[in-house]
Parts: structure tokens; sequence; C-alpha cells
């Protein structure tokens, strides 16, 4: 419904979607990214460390917070 802005405060996220042909993207501790609400999605932990993240999300008042997709 929105756009998300994420910044990795530790580890390092990898970012995967389908406006990108699903082509991973690293993204380390003190980086940040915009992810498309058009795009299918996925944040994943591949590494041996902890991940956290914060995210602030962008929605019309009174809209969900996910719109989920059938699964493949």
């Amino acid at each position: 419904p929105g756009p998300s802005i994420i910044a990795v405060k530790w580890g390092t996220a990898t970012f995967y979607d389908d406006c990108n042909d699903f082509i991973p993207q690293s993204f380390p501790a003190g980086t940040g990214f915009v992810e498309d609400a058009n795009c299918v999605h996925l944040l994943v932990n591949e590494g041996t460390d902890d991940l956290e993240v914060i995210v602030m999300q962008i929605v019309p008042l009174g809209a969900p917070r996910r719109i989920d997709e059938p699964a493949p």
C-alpha cells in the first residue's frame, strides 16, 4: 500500500524483489534502502550475525499494512 524506508542497525540484510528480477542486494549495518510498495519482496538474514532493522512504512490512513500474494 505504500513504500517502506529500511535502515539496517546490525548485521547484513539481503533483499530480493521482483522489480529487480529477485537479484540479491546486500545492505550492511549503517546503510538503508527504500522498498517499493508495488513489488513482491523478501528481506532475509543470510549471515551468521544477528540482523536488526528499523522500518518506517508510509501507508495511507486506513489502508492495510501489507498485501499478501498467493504462494507460488
